[in-house]
């Protein structure tokens, strides 16, 4: 089951669930920089939130954070604790058995895609293998394609030097999506296990040398929780 939310979506979806995008990469989206400009001009506030929605017990919205020339230095989600029942919300899919390849993401684990192409585009994605290329400065280094095509997603590109290609238990990772040599999506997977510890976390994300897409890139991500409100930024 998939909730999809508005906001960050028209921000050509670079907001990461339960995760704060800091230090993001301007690739000149224009798109994106009206937008963020227009709400700048509307909000008094440096904070700007989406709509709230249910997610099992508890509630879920988007945020974008806007500095005084209406950039978003900042933006994520936040979401209270009492989500974390198996549901899922905007463009996130919740595995309670995990997913293949099982021996290493095989846990119950939430998936946060964030698509960089509309619905009608990935209702064209095939399932199966993905032959096509996708050129080097495309790639953020040590990534490796998994070949076959998920569909309505694509081919998921994970960093082979993550800690649960070595032996470790897999808790979060960062994933690039790719169709036919094209970048459709940007991935977290947090496990639950990760999100239930309520610990801090953050990663700095690998990023390739150019973008086929004019986008907001997050350099790092940052997981928190705050105990007094119960929610996760």
């Amino acid at each position: 089951m998939r909730i999809k939310q508005t906001l960050l979506t028209a921000v050509t979806g670079l907001a990461l669930a339960g995760i704060t995008c800091i230090g993001v990469t301007n690739a000149n989206t224009i798109s994106a920089k009206v937008l963020v400009k227009n709400l700048a001009k509307t909000a008094p506030a440096k904070w700007v939130f989406g709509s709230s929605k249910k997610i099992g017990n508890g509630k879920a919205s988007s945020f974008v954070k806007l500095d005084s020339t209406g950039n978003p230095p900042a933006l994520g989600y936040m979401f209270r604790d009492k989500c974390l029942t198996g549901f899922n919300h905007l463009e996130l899919d919740w595995n309670a058995q995990g997913h293949d390849p099982k021996p290493i993401y095989g846990v119950p684990h939430f998936d946060f895609h964030f698509y960089l192409c509309d619905d009608a585009i990935l209702n064209m994605v095939m399932g199966g293998p993905d032959k096509v290329p996708v050129e080097t400065k495309y790639i953020p280094t040590n990534y490796v394609s998994g070949e076959m095509s998920v569909p309505h997603m694509g081919t998921h590109w994970m960093d082979q030097l993550t800690p649960e290609f070595h032996g470790k238990p897999f808790t979060v990772t960062y994933i690039y999506g790719f169709y036919q040599g094209d970048m459709k999506f940007v991935e977290p997977m947090i496990s639950l296990n990760l999100l239930q510890s309520k610990k801090p976390f953050h990663l700095t994300l690998k990023q390739s040398q150019a973008f086929q897409h004019h986008a907001w890139y997050p350099r790092q991500m940052r997981l928190e929780y705050n105990s007094t409100s119960h929610n996760f930024f």
